[in-house]
């Protein structure tokens, strides 16, 4: 990437994060806009509701970019004929477990704690959370299954992503392994079935898995198409206009229809991974707006933002709700409501960079534990140690 593409990379990871989150938040601490009583209906409760449709966008988001960044380095792994899977497949499990698995214990402390504390509010016995921290719920999660063959755990609807994200590495993973030259024919032929295999098996539930295995194919594209369609500028402006034009001119009802919310994905994908491309090939000046510090902060901890946000912001709407009387879906018929709205998203973002820091910041040395324990594995080391101390014969 040329330093554009990836300062924009940076600014679009953490904007898509803190629409998440703000969406997320919304949907939690107040009622929907149609239930706001007409006289509180301001410029901030339409403001609110204009940012509050754009969570599935960025999550479209996050697909394209995983395809751009993940599935464009296998491609050009495989190009240059190496033999990459096994530090890939390291690499990308490492990236998701070390974030999955403590977000997971995050959200059996705080659902447990939420319910003991909180029970009063009755946010916990809403039925969008019933059924969801059985212990085979919680195996399923652990093996990335959720939205395919299982429920989220808990409180985080958030994780249903990363399931997906988690078997696209592996069949692109072997996919390029079966375009690679470094690979005997016998294996890169069982890899490609393998691919085949993968993407069959979690696509059997008719979840989300193939169509989003589509989009994130996009971004895989923008990485390696060899030229740009459009200037960058109108490829930005292309998007703004897809994001903002679905956001107002198409109904939450209309998304849920399959079709129309599956062609609507569709197109935000296109954009957004067609902006990537041209970016790819621009040089010239960088764009004022990549340049904010702010980009690079957000981007650091926006997997851990996105992974952690939702039983932090239910467990703090929770708790308002218990004791304040307020909190959980309440009309903003008054600035406390604003105020706590804000307060609740700023403490989940305290609470993720607290997250990252003991977790994802950790990613590269953990990596490189694991690359030299593959190796050179502790068994073989330890003979090998033994056979230099062995006196000669």
């Amino acid at each position: 990437m040329n330093r554009q593409t990836s300062l924009f990379v940076d600014a679009a990871r953490g904007l898509a994060a803190l629409a998440v989150l703000f969406t997320h938040v919304e949907a939690s601490a107040l009622v929907t806009l149609a239930d706001i009583p007409a006289e509180h209906r301001g410029a901030l409760a339409y403001l609110a509701w204009f940012f509050y449709g754009f969570a599935h966008q960025a999550v479209v988001v996050f697909f394209v970019l995983s395809g751009f960044l993940i599935g464009g380095a296998v491609l050009a792994q495989a190009e240059r004929g190496r033999c990459f899977f096994r530090r890939y497949l390291v690499d990308r499990t490492i990236r998701i477990y070390l974030v999955l698995v403590p977000a997971l214990a995050l959200t059996i402390v705080l659902d447990t704690l939420g319910r003991r504390w909180f029970g009063a509010a009755g946010v916990y016995d809403l039925p969008i959370y019933a059924d969801r921290s059985s212990l085979g719920v919680l195996a399923a999660n652990l093996l990335n299954l959720q939205d395919i063959f299982a429920r989220y755990f808990g409180t985080d609807s958030a994780l249903w992503t990363l399931s997906h994200e988690y078997w696209y590495y592996v069949a692109f993973g072997l996919v390029g392994v079966g375009f690679s030259s470094g690979y005997q024919k016998p294996l890169r032929v069982a890899a490609l079935a393998g691919a085949l295999a993968v993407t069959a098996i979690m696509s059997l539930t008719l979840s989300y898995h193939l169509f989003g295995f589509a989009l994130w194919l996009s971004g895989a594209c923008a990485a390696r198409i060899s030229r740009p369609i459009v200037a960058s500028r109108i490829a930005l402006a292309t998007f703004v206009l897809v994001a903002v034009g679905l956001r107002v001119g198409l109904r939450y009802s209309l998304v849920e229809i399959w079709w129309i919310g599956g062609l609507a994905d569709a197109a935000v994908a296109f954009a957004f991974a067609n902006l990537l491309l041209s970016l790819r090939f621009d040089d010239g000046e960088i764009w004022r707006f990549s340049l904010w510090r702010g980009h690079r902060f957000l981007s650091e901890f926006s997997f851990s933002l996105y992974a952690t946000h939702l039983p932090v912001v239910v467990f703090l709407c929770a708790a308002a709700q218990d004791r304040l009387g307020f909190g959980w879906r309440s009309a903003p018929v008054a600035w406390s409501r604003w105020a706590l709205m804000a307060g609740v998203l700023l403490a989940a973002m305290a609470a993720a960079r607290l997250f990252w820091r003991a977790t994802e910041a950790n990613t590269q040395a953990l990596r490189a534990f694991f690359r030299g324990w593959l190796s050179d594995p502790p068994a073989r080391n330890y003979f090998s140690r033994r056979a230099l101390q062995t006196p000669p014969q």
